[in-house]
């Protein structure tokens, strides 16, 4: 149950964060999830949406389940500035979907950086 609630708390700790991040309120978020200011406002508080909604939110917002729900927390630190720095700019899921040959392209490329 305990950690239930710290869910919950986390969920609307981080679609807060999420929100004032974009600069929306919750009109604006509202909007662009086609819902009621008072569905984000619930959110805010602890009220969880459904998972494709959830999904849309990720989405939107360039993050996952994890850091939504605050699985991540912990591990945060232990992240390297390179990775914090890749999902800071929405571009970790991009390199996650790369086939192999860009990969082996972009990995070159960093490779010929000068130290």
């Amino acid at each position: 149950m305990i950690k239930l609630l710290k869910m919950k708390s986390n969920f609307g700790k981080a679609i807060k964060r999420l929100r004032e991040q974009k600069g929306y309120n919750q009109k604006d978020m509202a909007e662009v999830f086609n819902v009621s200011p008072n569905a984000v406002f619930n959110w805010e508080n602890g009220s969880i949406p459904r998972l494709e909604k959830l999904e849309e939110i990720a989405e939107h917002f360039n993050t996952d389940m994890n850091t939504l729900f605050g699985f991540d927390i912990d591990t945060k630190s232990e992240k390297s500035e390179l990775e914090k720095r890749l999902i800071q700019e929405g571009l970790k899921k991009k390199i996650n979907n790369l086939t192999e040959s860009q990969l082996e392209t972009l990995i070159s490329i960093i490779k010929n950086f000068k130290d």
